[in-house]
């Protein structure tokens, strides 16, 4: 499986500008891009944060970067584009980062060729392959596969977190109580074939080891064959 170069070196990435820099120190967000004028521009990150919160908050900031020297070039001065929300501009840059640190060809080929079994534990072990956090992870599969991806408690099959937007949560519920599915929830790992509404699933989940979370993955399925068929 060729997966390209992962985890993406942010690090390395800032070096292709002279006038771009990394600090950490001890402040009190995660970190926030500082322009120098001429001199360039620092990136500041907050030094206690592990490594994958730092990763994202360098992407990040290369976002701001990227926007500020485009402004540069049109208007002659280095900000943020002029008409813009600030949290437009936030969200602009955090799906910059996304995009940068999680590659969709990578993420794609990640996934290439596993058995429907093992895409839960795959995805469990995707955070460490690319260096990124778990939410970052889970969204950017989803915004990428198609992944519906939630926790749920076993004994209830009560969603605990959901990565996905709110009005793709139904989806999963509509999973879990499907009686075949209900049926088989007391194993740690399983993989059904289902078809919920008119779409079609690899469902999919893994039990954490040292805890009742359990990983419910919905995987879009070009397959015709469903093993449960929810369309009653």
């Amino acid at each position: 499986m060729a997966t390209g170069a992962i985890p993406v070196d942010v690090y390395e990435a800032t070096r292709l500008w002279a006038g771009l820099s990394i600090i950490e120190e001890d402040i009190d967000g995660p970190g926030y891009l500082l322009p120098l004028g001429k001199l360039g521009s620092e990136i500041i990150v907050r030094q206690a944060d592990p490594i994958e919160r730092k990763r994202f908050t360098i992407a990040h900031e290369l976002g701001h970067w990227v926007l500020g020297i485009t402004c540069e070039r049109k208007t002659g001065e280095f900000s943020q584009p002029p008409g813009l929300r600030h949290d437009v501009i936030e969200k602009w840059c955090d799906t910059f980062a996304a995009t940068f640190l999680v590659p969709r060809e990578i993420l794609i080929d990640y996934f290439r060729d596993v058995h429907d079994p093992l895409i839960a534990t795959h995805l469990l072990a995707a955070p460490k392959r690319f260096r990124v956090s778990e939410e970052a992870m889970f969204l950017r599969a989803y915004e990428v596969l198609g992944m519906r991806i939630a926790y749920f408690e076993p004994g209830s099959a009560k969603i605990t977190r959901a990565f996905v937007p709110e009005t793709v949560i139904p989806e999963i519920e509509r999973a879990l109580s499907l009686p075949d599915i209900r049926s088989w929830l007391h194993l740690d790992a399983l993989a059904l074939r289902v078809r919920i509404d008119s779409a079609r699933f690899i469902c999919c989940w893994s039990t954490l080891r040292g805890s009742r979370r359990v990983l419910l993955v919905l995987a879009p399925c070009s397959s015709t064959d469903v093993a449960v068929d929810n369309q009653a």
